[in-house]
């Protein structure tokens, strides 16, 4: 059975090469904070979060995402008024075109 992502038309088929054989089930709810730390400190969960963070590594390609023509930036801004550090990522065309502007907060890694 395919899955929604690799059914779905708007996707580039670049990334439902990547996860559209994912078969993904919600986790539910944790009895609390510290049971959810606890599983995730033990061997397998750091298991878990060495294959995640591979597999996003290996996705950071000229392949998967070309660099050609862009110009890159990292800007790092200090919240207000608690102090963390936050860093901004620009992407844009290489040239001082006025171009829009497309603001992305990823927070899928939020719902682990």
């Amino acid at each position: 059975m395919a899955s929604k992502l690799a059914e779905d038309l708007r996707i580039d088929p670049r990334l439902k090469e990547v996860f559209g054989g994912l078969n993904v089930t919600a986790t539910g709810d944790v009895a609390s904070r510290e049971d959810l730390l606890a599983e995730e400190t033990t061997e397998a969960g750091k298991a878990r979060a060495a294959a995640f963070a591979a597999m996003l590594n290996s996705f950071d390609n000229e392949t998967i995402a070309p660099s050609a023509g862009l110009r890159i930036s990292t800007e790092r801004v200090v919240s207000d008024p608690d102090g963390n550090l936050i860093n901004i990522q620009f992407i844009r065309p290489d040239n001082s075109a006025r171009v829009p502007c497309v603001y992305y907060v990823h927070g899928g890694g939020m719902t682990f």
